[in-house]
């Protein structure tokens, strides 16, 4: 067998070529080099090494997400606090990254809310967060001053089947409730 000078690649117990890069890990190349499913296999990893990813565009949320996070804002506040944002600034890049946030409206964002509406906490992180980020970017004066159209979402109830405190306060103080037990009502 020839030496063969291929870039990340390596024999390995002097007789399996393998190719490693950080980007791609180390895997197992078929067969030998000048092989048809070899040199397939070994062209796909070095592209995918080469492939430059494209720079978020600069009207997208992607890029002021990444701008956000770079702000001396975000830098200033706690290790645990920068975590659990950056939780919720992740997944707003999943649904919206190449959204221009300038042109996104209220109904775009309430429809990343309502995945998580199973989730209500998360759902609701996901509203303030989108609305931190305007009021972040109109400071940074990205957007016209004002423009916040996640500012009036509402909030998705956490458990329906919790009394909320308007029921609860008729039942206890309404003749047949508890206060009304209690008092002679």
């Amino acid at each position: 067998m020839a030496a063969t000078e291929l870039k990340y690649t390596y024999l390995a117990k002097g007789k399996y070529w393998r190719f490693r890069h950080p980007i791609t890990g180390d895997c197992k190349l078929p067969g030998q080099p000048g092989e048809k499913e070899f040199n397939r296999k070994y062209e796909e990893l070095c592209a995918k090494v080469e492939a430059r990813p494209e720079p978020a565009s600069k009207d997208s949320w992607s890029w002021l997400i990444k701008r956000y996070r770079k702000s001396g804002e975000f830098r200033s506040l706690a290790d645990s606090t920068q975590l659990d944002y950056g939780k919720t600034l992740d997944l707003i890049d999943e649904y919206l990254g190449a959204q221009p946030f300038r042109l996104t409206t209220r109904a775009m964002i309430k429809v990343v809310r309502d995945k998580f509406a199973d989730q209500a906490r998360k759902a609701h992180k996901i509203k303030q967060m989108t609305s931190r980020l305007y009021s972040w970017a109109d400071e940074e004066e990205l957007v016209p001053e004002g423009f916040n159209p996640a500012a009036k979402q509402r909030m998705i109830s956490p458990d329906k089947r919790s009394i909320s405190r308007k029921y609860a306060v008729k039942t206890i103080f309404k003749p047949s409730g508890f206060a009304g037990q209690i008092f002679g009502l």
